[in-house]
């Protein structure tokens, strides 16, 4: 009997275990801005194109160390801020999505 039940559970932490481990297949790269285009009215920023990504997340601040926030998000590798006002400085991140494992993100510097 006890070795039955030993046999049983090591199948379901086999289960489990191998349902965990093949989670994440692949990790998406930090996007990386290659190009801003300041305009009269706007701001566009440019970043290389992500593998696997299925969307990125862009955020905004007045501060290059100040607190990020998140302005949209585009299924494009270029962003257009129309919300910005004469005389202020801002920076950018941008983080890649992937549906399928929304925790697999990484944000630009």
């Amino acid at each position: 009997m006890k070795k039955k039940i030993l046999s049983v559970t090591l199948v379901i932490v086999m289960m489990l275990s191998s349902t965990i481990s093949g989670f994440a297949e692949y990790r998406l790269a930090r996007p990386v801005i290659e190009d801003i285009d300041i305009g009269k009215n706007s701001i566009k920023i440019d970043w290389a194109y992500v593998p696997h990504a299925d969307e990125y997340d862009i955020y905004r601040s007045t501060s290059k160390d100040g607190k990020y926030k998140y302005i949209d998000s585009n299924d494009e590798s270029w962003y257009r801020d129309y919300s910005i006002k004469k005389g202020t400085r801002y920076y950018y991140k941008v983080r890649a999505i992937s549906y399928s494992d929304y925790d697999n993100s990484y944000l630009s510097k």
